[in-house]
């Protein structure tokens, strides 16, 4: 079969492809499908000397594929693998938080971000009325926060600021969104 050939039939399956249920495949299923099927034509005995991810021919078909998976994603059908989440998150005014915060700092000290005293989890107590030094927070404590404060509060997981990124685009997808 000749690659334009192959190209068509490729389109129309990425298109048309479904489980034996009806539901469409995952994103990632797709690519393995097609990743295999590269494999197996470059492989010998078919020792193909095209690819089906690389050629010109084949555009058509891997564009119907990105089009095919972006319209799935944004009609819901497909999204990102969902993980079990690692904490709960507890809903609390962003007021009342900035609030909070305030009134632990070392009143000496003018700087917005404070350096927090050397707590241990059987130390603090959340009655305590300062929570800080008297000294500003550095500029590296404050290019890095999230991971400190993962460390700091002996979480068994360390967060960074891509997991962050990475779970607000799995939530922007599940809701239809796309990133540019």
């Amino acid at each position: 079969m000749e690659p334009a050939e192959l190209s068509a039939v490729l389109k129309c399956f990425h298109i048309e492809a479904r489980k034996v249920e009806g539901n469409p495949y995952s994103c990632n299923t797709m690519k393995v499908i097609c990743s295999r099927l590269d494999r197996f034509l470059s492989g010998s005995p078919q020792g193909k000397p095209f690819s089906v991810f690389r050629d010109k021919a084949f555009k058509p078909a891997n564009e119907a594929l990105d089009t095919s998976l972006k319209d799935l994603a944004r009609q819901g059908l497909i999204c990102s693998t969902k993980h079990k989440e690692r904490r709960k998150i507890i809903p609390e005014e962003s007021a009342t938080a900035k609030t909070r915060y305030l009134a632990k700092r070392d009143p000496r000290c003018d700087a917005l971000w404070q350096k927090p005293k050397k707590h241990n989890a059987s130390s603090f107590h959340s009655t305590d009325e300062v929570c800080f030094c008297n000294v500003p927070l550095g500029k590296h404590k404050l290019e890095n926060p999230l991971t400190e404060m993962c460390k700091t509060a002996g979480l068994a997981h360390i967060y960074t600021p891509h997991c962050i990124r990475a779970t607000s685009v799995t939530v922007l997808k599940a809701a239809g969104l796309e990133n540019h």
